[in-house]
């Protein structure tokens, strides 16, 4: 995220998505042995992969690191701090 500054794109709600469980899969997920009964799926039968959060938020700053305040007390070219920390 940070190479390609594609921070903002966890934004979008899809992006919690796993893979789609069609009815066929399920069904062959089922006859292998694999308890489906934690899945959360949503109207159109994607794995909600959280499906507590609701929304998601992205702050620009996390696009650098913080430097350590040690390193900015050591060397004074440092400053300023990356913005935002």
């Amino acid at each position: 995220m940070i190479r390609w500054k594609a921070g903002r794109l966890i934004q979008n709600s899809e992006t919690t998505l796993s893979m789609k469980l069609t009815p066929a899969l399920r069904k062959a997920y089922e006859a292998a042995g694999v308890n489906l009964s934690g899945i959360v799926l949503n109207a159109d039968n994607y794995i909600l992969i959280y499906p507590n959060i609701t929304a998601r938020t992205w702050s620009d700053k996390l696009y650098l690191f913080s430097l350590p305040l040690q390193e900015l007390n050591l060397n004074a070219k440092l400053l300023p701090q990356n913005p935002g920390w």
